[in-house]
Formats: C-alpha cells, structure tokens, sequence
C-alpha cells in the first residue's frame, strides 16, 4: 500500500491512453494544475513532479502538469475549494484535508487505533473501496492513495507525557471540526490555523506544540522550533491525490 503513491495514478493514465486518441487532438496541450502543501523539494513533491513527467512522456506532449508546491496556493481547505471552483484540477491531500470533503476519511486516523503499517496497509484495502465511491460522489476522483506517515508530538519545551501536552496550545488543522471537537474531549487545547501558517504561529508563540510526522516537521523546518518529539506513535496520517471527476472525464477524451 505504501508503496503506491504515485503508480496508480500512473497507470490510471496509462490505460487511458491506451486507446487511440483521434488525431485532431495531437496538437492541443492539456494543462493539469495539482496544488500541494509539501515543501519544494520533499519526497512528496519529488513524486508528483515525477508523476507530471510520466503523463507528459506517456501522452507524447499532450498532457503537461503545472505544480503549486508548498501551499502557495493556500492551505490543503482553500485548495480543495478551488478544486471544486474548477479554477485547480488536482490537489495531493493529507488526510486532514481530505476529511473536510468526506469525514469518512478520518475512521483510518484515530488516535491510538491503528499501531502498525500491517494494520493500516490492512484497514486501507478494505475501507478505500468505499472512500472512494463516497468521494467520486462528490465528483472528485482518487488518483492514488498514500500514507505520510505517523503523526507524533512536537514541542518547544520538553514534554515526556500526554499530560504535559495538554497544558500547552497545540496546533490543529483548520476546518477539522472533528479533530477540534475530538482534541477538546480529550483535554488538549487545540488552536486551529492552517498548515502553512504553523511555522510562524511556533515562531511567535500562539502555539507550543504540533502534531505532525517528523517528515513534515523536518522538511518545513518547524522542528527547529519545537524540537522535543513524544515517541508514542499517535496516529497514522494518510494522503490521497484527487481530481476533479469532470476534468478527469475531459482529460480521458484527449
């Protein structure tokens, strides 16, 4: 399952391919606009390019792919709006943002449920099925499924317990009510602000602690904030690249 990130959405396009494309189209470039919130340069962002690189070459120049890395434009919520505007075609989502489109979504991140690759790996070849019939529902096709991998507590002062974290205000997604809502019964104090707003909001102190996979807070750099990591392994966090079903449907006649 890890391992997927980028072959479906490879092979989705291979098959459409396949067939022969009438050859008044040859000429017409189609554009693919994907927005992201991972850092330039991740692995993440490494693997959307690749995968922009394999449509261009596999549709011999008919399809180009244009990549808004980094959140540049606006948090994984904004971006799934403009998806749905049809001003984006595409966005690779953790899955706090994909929630905000099905709440589904968050049954494969509850905290302390799932404790092993094997388990989610698992839970995912029997839940995605009906992601995303629920998702292509709400006209958004999934591309490809992925885990970003296990969230964990940072802090910018030393924490040993969950105890300690809930006495310090501790980053939450905006948007995710659910999370909010979850955190709140637990006894956290979430503040909600969006993701690309973390660093800073570390920086002057609105919030103490995060809870995001030591990848992420690496490759944004808000480890060298909050540079004390629980080791208890919170919860997994999946991902998932969507498009919008009437621009896929386009896309398949090219």
């Amino acid at each position: 399952m890890r391992k997927r990130f980028a072959v479906l959405a490879v092979l989705s396009f291979v098959l459409v391919l396949a067939g022969s494309a009438p050859r008044a189209y040859a000429q017409r470039a189609i554009v693919i606009k994907i927005g992201t919130v991972a850092p330039s340069g991740t692995l993440w962002h490494q693997i959307l390019q690749q995968m922009g690189q394999d449509w261009t070459r596999i549709s011999d120049g008919r399809v180009k792919v244009t990549i808004y890395e980094g959140g540049r434009l606006g948090d994984e919520g904004e971006m799934l709006l403009k998806v749905r505007r049809r001003t984006l075609h595409a966005v690779a989502l953790s899955g706090a943002g994909l929630s905000k489109a099905d709440t589904g979504v968050s049954s494969l991140q509850i905290p302390m449920m799932i404790s092993s690759y094997a388990e989610l790996d698992y839970v995912m070849e029997r839940v995605t099925p009906t992601l995303e019939k629920r998702l292509e529902e709400k006209n958004l096709i999934v591309l490809n499924w992925s885990d970003v991998g296990w969230v964990h507590f940072f802090t910018k002062e030393p924490a040993r317990t969950l105890d300690d974290i809930r006495e310090m205000k501790l980053f939450t997604s905006s948007g995710d009510f659910d999370t909010e809502s979850l955190y709140r019964e637990l006894g956290f104090n979430p503040v909600p602000m969006p993701v690309t707003e973390m660093l800073t909001n570390l920086t002057t102190g609105l919030i103490d602690a995060m809870d995001v996979p030591p990848l992420f807070a690496l490759a944004d750099q808000s480890f060298g904030v909050a540079n004390n990591m629980i080791d208890l392994r919170w919860a997994p966090l999946v991902g998932a690249t969507v498009i919008d079903k009437d621009a896929w449907e386009r896309f398949r006649r090219i």
